[in-house]
């Protein structure tokens, strides 16, 4: 099943529509991830972005709710071999 954008989501900065999609999966895939740690391997480093930040939008905030009942540790790419 695809996820598309909707019209209000083509205003989203690079950092939203990551979050937007990593929340999107997250929801999909719930009864996978939630009892397991999950590792999530990236360029950027989303969860740190989104938990550390001092000033985060209504939408974002709302997101960093939703994520927070999941284990996700973060491993960048350049990493991992």
């Amino acid at each position: 099943m695809d996820q598309k954008i909707n019209g209000y989501e083509f205003q989203y900065t690079t950092i939203e529509k990551l979050c937007c999609a990593m929340v999107w999966s997250a929801k999909r895939l719930m009864q996978y991830i939630l009892y397991y740690t999950t590792w999530l391997f990236s360029k950027l480093d989303l969860v740190k972005y989104i938990c550390e930040k001092p000033y985060i939008s209504s939408q974002i905030a709302r997101w960093q709710a939703l994520l927070t009942k999941y284990e996700i540790v973060y491993m960048t790419r350049k990493a991992v071999k």
